[in-house]
């Protein structure tokens, strides 16, 4: 997906939330997992939607991992 739009519309959100809901909603003791991996083009971005994520998934069993480049 490329999107635009200004600062402070939800962009994050609106590509966080259907993913978050999709790891919510897997097999819990199924041998599969379920990753997903987001390439954002800047660290300061990466960090956003990293604190962005720990914050949606906080009271569930989802793991995040920020890895940025230096």
């Amino acid at each position: 997906i490329c999107g635009g739009a200004v600062t402070g519309s939800g962009k994050t959100a609106a590509f966080l939330i259907p993913i978050v809901e999709r790891l919510l909603h897997r097999a819990k003791h199924s041998s599969a997992a379920s990753r997903v991996l987001v390439l954002l083009p800047t660290r300061e971005l990466a960090i956003q939607c990293h604190e962005v994520a720990m914050k949606m998934t906080k009271f569930a069993d989802i793991r995040a991992c920020l890895a940025a480049g230096g």
